[in-house]
């Protein structure tokens, strides 16, 4: 094994699938290993400086919304046994919020998000990379469902902020970034289907001992 702690980039649409995907990955891995899981999204800049109205209008899908150094550094330090401070994202103030989250070492860390295969710097960190492949249509009612019932987003917001930024950044960075992934997970796949075939590739790169 190359390093201590082993990073599994986990990258797709929102609303493709990654998180569900990341958990149940970890839910498989645990009964061998530590495993711990870090969203992209706790990343975004600090916004204490700009008003609500402002913050509202940030393209939170275009890759400089995000504190690529700093969620960098950190993978870097977890591969290395080291415990990092997360920052802790609040949706409905669309800023971080004043607590983190101690991660401390694991056997491996699933990192998910929709920019990772996007940047170089994560592609290089990452042992594993996957792309979860799904239908925009699909991922838009998801990220509706979502927005609607856990961040208090209304329909509405939630459309027009996908008519005016998430669609487009998916069209542009997103997709793309899906020849980067050494496995693509296709988002009709059950989810234990989805988890064995990381499974399998985690196993033929020789990643974890007793997997």
């Amino acid at each position: 094994m190359a390093t201590t702690t082993i990073v599994i980039a986990i990258a797709g649409a929102s609303g493709s699938g990654k998180s569900s995907l990341a958990q149940g990955l970890k839910e498989r891995l645990e009964s061998s290993a530590s495993v711990s899981v870090l969203s992209e999204d706790a990343y975004y800049h600090k916004q204490n400086d700009r008003t609500i109205e402002e913050r509202m209008l940030t393209n939170y899908d275009h890759p400089d919304s995000i504190d690529e150094k700093l969620l960098v550094q950190h993978l870097r330090q977890l591969q290395l046994g080291q415990s990092v401070d997360v920052p802790v994202y609040d949706y409905e103030l669309h800023d971080r919020s004043q607590e983190i989250m101690k991660l401390v070492p694991s056997a491996a860390v699933i990192v998910e998000g929709i920019l990772l295969l996007h940047r170089a710097a994560i592609r290089d960190i990452a042992d594993l990379s996957v792309f979860v492949d799904a239908p925009e249509e699909v991922c838009l009612q998801r990220r509706i469902e979502r927005d609607v019932a856990q961040r208090g987003r209304t329909r509405e917001s939630v459309l027009a902020q996908y008519e005016r930024t998430v669609g487009p950044m998916f069209r542009q960075f997103v997709e793309p970034s899906k020849e980067h992934a050494d496995v693509i997970v296709k988002n009709v796949d059950s989810a234990k289907v989805a988890v064995e075939k990381l499974i399998d590739e985690i196993r033929l790169r020789k990643l974890m001992d007793g997997i």
